[in-house]
């Protein structure tokens, strides 16, 4: 990880290490690989739905009754299990899941430290853990230490400083260990263009989610409300708050600003929705606890319009639910996965490498991935990487074949167009175009 990027395979780590080495401790219970880091992801979305519903609870015990409580945080917990985007990640070998678990277990240690500052001694190192497994991460932290400042000004300030001081020294330590390549694979070489039209395209695939982004406002809106009138309830001074709704608050502007500096970026997918999302989630659980309770609570002519109210808000949000993007309307075909088995099979005979646009197939063929050709189009475009070797690699059939999609175009024309003469055979395999070089 973090090597020269001047030889094969060519590759960039545009992450910290985190969920690298948590896979390959799974893997060493003989876990295959791929399976290892889908059980990681997996195991992240379980915390991300617990955390959810235990912030909710949270929230909202003391101030309804058991049964609003129950219906929010269930609300809150199954409602990540049904977006688009969770659906399509949790179970891929990527860092997003377990980075975003650690942001939302790092912030329910901070609501703890709310009565208990020595939680804050737990909320730190996984704040640190969650940023060295996407650097990224930093809405959840600066959140929590924001709210907390207000407080519990010494222990956020202690916890804040503590927090640097672990987050620095693992930073000197991996460019020691890297020998200063950490810091050039996850910020020299990170080099995304953004484009604006990108931007509007991601957001108008996820537009179903502004009904959710809607009952998360109201959500926060209403437990900003309650907590006035709870105030007003007790002598001043005397009423005890949690601190999941001004953190909530905050976490949820910090992160939509971050989703909209970042979805517009080359290489972005709907990953970059997911962490938003769920902490909508804690805000629309709340909404519906309150709600729940209003209802159950409500005594006289009332109850008719919030019962109503209530079926409007839980049929706007089973809108989302049901909804099905379009990269969740593929079905399996057995076809292409028999064929993608042949193609692993046809990988593991050679006694070269192979130039696979699908990563997953060479791995599963035994052989190193021998370059990610979407990022290093962006570092070739950027000057930062010279391409010269790798058309050198292609020009002298280094490469036993080239597996390629077709719809995409994730070289630069200069490294297509050596492909196209030094593998003109062609066969389709499926969804895959395979270049074979001229002589069998």
């Amino acid at each position: 990880m973090y090597g020269p990027i001047d030889h094969l395979p060519f590759i960039v780590f545009h992450y910290p290490p985190v969920y690298h080495l948590t896979s390959r401790a799974v893997m060493a219970f003989g876990v295959d690989p791929l399976a290892a880091g889908r059980m990681v992801s997996l195991a992240a979305t379980a915390v991300i739905a617990i955390s959810i519903a235990w912030l909710i609870a949270a929230n909202l015990t003391g101030r309804v009754g058991r049964s609003a409580v129950l219906a929010g945080a269930v609300t809150g917990a199954l409602l990540p299990l049904s977006y688009g985007p969770v659906e399509s990640w949790f179970d891929l070998m990527r860092v997003d899941m377990l980075a975003i678990a650690l942001a939302f277990l790092g912030v329910v240690f901070a609501v703890r430290a709310e009565r208990q500052p020595a939680w804050l001694a737990l909320a730190m190192p996984v704040f640190v853990l969650s940023v060295y497994t996407k650097q990224t991460e930093l809405t959840a932290p600066a959140s929590a230490l924001v709210v907390l400042l207000m407080v519990r000004p010494r222990a956020a300030i202690l916890a804040g400083l503590g927090g640097a001081i672990l987050g620095l020294a693992a930073l000197a330590w991996l460019e020691w260990l890297t020998a200063g390549g950490f810091l050039r694979h996850i910020l020299a070489y990170n080099v995304n263009t953004s484009s604006f039209d990108l931007l509007v395209r991601r957001l108008r695939e996820e537009a179903i989610y502004a009904i959710l982004l809607a009952a998360a406002v109201v959500g926060l809106g209403v437990s900003w409300l309650d907590r006035v009138a709870a105030a007003r309830r007790h002598a001043p001074g005397t009423a005890k708050y949690s601190v999941v709704v001004p953190i909530v608050t905050v976490w949820l502007s910090l992160s939509a600003a971050m989703l909209l500096s970042t979805v517009g970026k080359t290489g972005s997918n709907v990953n970059y929705f997911i962490e938003p999302m769920c902490v909508c989630a804690v805000a629309a659980g709340m909404l519906v606890g309150l709600y729940w309770q209003a209802v159950v609570g409500s005594p006289g002519p009332r109850d008719a319009a919030l019962r109503f109210g209530l079926v409007c808000l839980l049929a706007l949000v089973a809108m989302t639910v049901r909804h099905r993007p379009y990269y969740l309307t593929h079905s399996f075909d057995p076809g292409l996965i028999a064929m993608q088995e042949n193609l692993v099979l046809e990988i593991a005979r050679q006694d070269r490498p192979v130039l696979s646009e699908d990563m997953v197939l060479s791995l599963r063929g035994g052989q190193d991935v021998p370059i990610e050709p979407l990022i290093f189009h962006e570092l070739a475009k950027t000057g930062q990487w010279d391409q010269r070797r790798l058309l050198d690699l292609i020009n002298n059939h280094t490469f036993a074949f080239v597996v390629r999609y077709p719809w995409d175009e994730l070289y630069t024309p200069e490294v297509l167009n050596a492909i196209l003469r030094a593998y003109p055979r062609v066969q389709t395999r499926g969804s895959y175009v395979v270049r074979y070089p001229e002589s069998p």
